[in-house]
């Protein structure tokens, strides 16, 4: 709960910053109304739904990836961007510098690391996907989660650590397991208040405007305070920061 304490108080200290940094997040949740693919981003990690694949012409394909490659780049230039807010707050770096760096170099690598998360997810679809539909939603959910285990710190520490990537999934996994009551918290607290946002935006307006104010708050509040925890869980390894 102190955490949970530290995370709101970081998150209404950068407000602004963090609202800047989050628009990438909102064009990246927007792209896949426009490109009909077969792909959604949800606070746990990138789904597919490989059914829908085998129909599309070459073209469809080309451009389904090609937008679902700079969604996903949007999403990890929003991350790195965050954490280095974070990172800012807690040392005496400099976010202007960190930000220009960090596009060339940590974001790239953050960019990599949500692809090899994306096909380790495509690898299960594919496993599961003669499997009967009440064994194959378990299925997907419970390995999907076992495999975000080792990606779910990692961001944070390459951009606070300036960690490699494969260093980065070690540290991950070895946070995880150290503290497996941050990862459920976490998982918690973003479904409460993904799940919340969502109800209050579909109660307030009438589809399709609903799903769109849900996008807008999801993107610039839920998912960039779920990020800013994440970040305030991962610099609690260090005891003199908490």
């Amino acid at each position: 709960m102190k955490l949970l304490d530290y995370s709101i108080e970081a998150f209404s200290r950068n407000t602004n910053l963090i609202l800047l940094f989050s628009l990438p997040f909102l064009a990246a949740f927007v792209i896949p109304i426009f490109v009909a693919m077969p792909t959604f981003p949800a606070v746990g990690g990138i789904y597919l739904r490989t059914g829908s694949i085998p129909t599309m012409t070459m073209f469809e394909s080309g451009v389904m990836v090609a937008a679902f490659l700079l969604s996903l780049y949007l999403v990890s230039l929003t991350i790195v961007n965050i954490n280095i807010v974070i990172k800012a707050q807690r040392s005496s770096v400099n976010i202007k510098q960190e930000v220009i760096k960090g596009i060339s170099t940590t974001t790239f690598a953050v960019f990599l690391l949500y692809i090899f998360y994306t096909m380790a997810l495509l690898v299960v679809q594919l496993i599961a996907y003669q499997l009967p539909i009440s064994v194959h939603d378990i299925f997907v959910s419970l390995v999907g989660l076992l495999i975000s285990i080792p990606f779910f710190f990692a961001p944070a520490a390459m951009v606070i650590d300036e960690v490699a990537i494969d260093r980065s999934l070690k540290v991950s996994m070895a946070h995880v397991l150290k503290k497996p009551v941050f990862f459920m918290f976490w998982l918690v607290v973003g479904l409460v208040l993904v799940s919340a946002i969502t109800w209050l935006s579909y109660t307030a307006l009438s589809a399709p405007y609903g799903s769109f104010l849900s996008i807008f708050l999801n993107s610039l509040i839920a998912l960039p305070f779920l990020i800013v925890m994440q970040t305030q869980m991962y610099l609690a390894k260090y005891t003199i920061l908490t």
